[in-house]
């Protein structure tokens, strides 16, 4: 066994990247370090009983992005592997932020194929060249800790995913893969766009680097690599003491805490207890906010100016400051909320038995009636009910005559009486009949019209499976 892979195989023990019988899909670009990882990956496949599957995403950026597709192709047929292509031509939405939208589409594309491939992990072909760049860009930057950290050997590819993100090559240097390759007599393809210095990257790898090397220290690349561990293992105790405060203040929506987990499926939120809030340390705020942000799918950065508006909020009684476009953070006496923006409008198809939604599923179920309570299963007068239902977002002027009450209300004020917040509102759906009549807010009342009583005659439930 070659000393790179048995390098390889060292890294893994140390960090816990791939377990026997795993799936994962590689991400090859073409070029030598993707095709090193394929190499090893299959070289110790029998080792750890391994699937493989092969995913390049064709941005559209470079003249010769079609021959490596076929090159890849082509690699994936020898040595017989599923292949997952995709063609995306970003330069349709112009050059502004190109690297990072291009970053952004490769790992979204990754994803949907790891779920497609059932994979556990996506391996990507970082090196410790690779973090060496990161490292000084982070710095040239102005970065945190965080920043200073670099790259880790593995990660989630998001917070509500269990699929990693693993780097089995980040502890091999540049020189260590080309001669691998050497060794193997394999080629690979050239990236041209990586010898234009006009992307900073770029020129931090073959100018910046270079001079460091020759100038200050030959083993620049591994000091800064070393520096990355120990940065890393002041963020991983940093986001251990985040979570304590996190979990401790975080706070719930409103009166019915229930609601908290079906408005979270469709508006992205977060809402802590004021005077908990407060007490958490300046130091821990950004790993804090990190947390928050990784919870809630958001690609924001969040930074010092950021920062400092925050802190400025938390001396008003109330206020609201924008992260971005769609995030704010919102203060009321008792509450803050960190919640994303989206369209809340929504309507399903009619459906008589089942229909999936943004909420989760919504069945319709006969059967006899239990004692136990269940705030998204509602008993109702089968007899009293215009089928088929359909489940939407309400309307300004939709009114209901909730269960017992002594007359109409509109849906509005139900929602404002139960003190939840006036974004999170809209994301209370309700269920109507087919005359467009409400039959249920779910989760919070059911109609009076359709209510069980000593003359009723055949009962259904109708139940919301939320999201998990």
């Amino acid at each position: 066994m070659l000393s790179i892979v048995k390098d390889v195989i060292k890294v893994n023990n140390e960090h816990n990247l791939i377990h026997r019988g795993n799936r994962i899909v590689v991400a090859v670009s073409g070029g030598a370090d993707s095709v090193a990882l394929l190499l090893i990956l299959l070289n110790i496949r029998s080792h750890y009983t391994l699937n493989l599957a092969i995913a390049h995403l064709d941005h559209g950026l470079r003249e010769n992005s079609t021959k490596e597709a076929l090159y890849i192709a082509r690699l994936a047929k020898t040595h017989n592997l599923p292949f997952y292509v995709c063609c995306e031509n970003l330069l349709l939405y112009g050059k502004h932020a190109i690297e990072e939208r291009a970053r952004n589409a490769r790992y979204a594309f990754l994803q949907k194929c790891a779920v497609q491939f059932k994979a556990h992990s996506i391996a990507v072909a970082h090196h410790a060249n690779d973090q060496a760049e990161t490292i000084l860009f982070n710095i040239i930057r102005g970065s945190s800790v965080t920043g200073l950290g670099g790259m880790p050997y593995k990660r989630k590819i998001a917070a509500d995913s269990s699929i990693q993100i693993i780097r089995p090559l980040l502890s091999l240097q540049k020189s260590q893969i080309v001669d691998y390759l050497a060794t193997e007599n394999q080629q690979w393809m050239e990236d041209e766009s990586n010898a234009d210095t006009r992307f900073t990257r770029n020129k931090i790898r073959r100018d910046l680097i270079p001079f460091l090397q020759s100038n200050f220290s030959a083993k620049v690349v591994p000091s800064l690599n070393k520096m990355a561990i120990r940065c890393q293992e002041i963020v991983d105790f940093m986001d251990q003491e985040a979570n304590k405060y996190y979990d401790s203040a975080v706070a719930s929506l409103c009166e019915k805490k229930h609601l908290d987990p079906m408005i979270q499926h469709t508006l992205n939120f977060r809402v802590f207890d004021e005077k908990l809030f407060a007490k958490i340390p300046t130091q821990i705020m950004p790993f804090l906010m990190k947390r928050a942000m990784r919870c809630m799918q958001i690609n924001t950065s969040v930074n010092e100016h950021h920062y400092k508006m925050l802190s400025k909020l938390q001396e008003q009684k109330t206020g609201e400051i924008d992260l971005s476009s769609n995030v704010t953070i919102h203060k009321k006496p008792g509450k803050i909320y960190i919640y994303k923006r989206n369209d809340s409008s929504y309507m399903s198809e009619e459906f008589y038995s089942k229909i999936r939604t943004p909420w989760g599923w919504f069945v319709v179920e006969g059967g006899k009636e239990n004692d136990s309570f269940d705030f998204f299963a509602q008993w109702m007068d089968k007899e009293k009910i215009q089928f088929p239902l359909r489940v939407r977002s309400w309307k300004r002027e939709d009114v209901m005559k909730p269960l017992g009450a002594p007359g109409k209300k509109k849906i509005q004020k139900i929602l404002k009486d139960i003190k939840l917040h006036e974004p999170f509102r809209d994301h209370v759906p309700v269920v109507v009949d087919h005359n467009e009549r409400i039959v249920w807010l779910v989760g919070v009342c059911v109609s009076h019209h359709v209510r069980i009583t000593e003359k009723t005659t055949e009962k259904t439930v109708v139940k919301c499976l939320l999201n998990s």
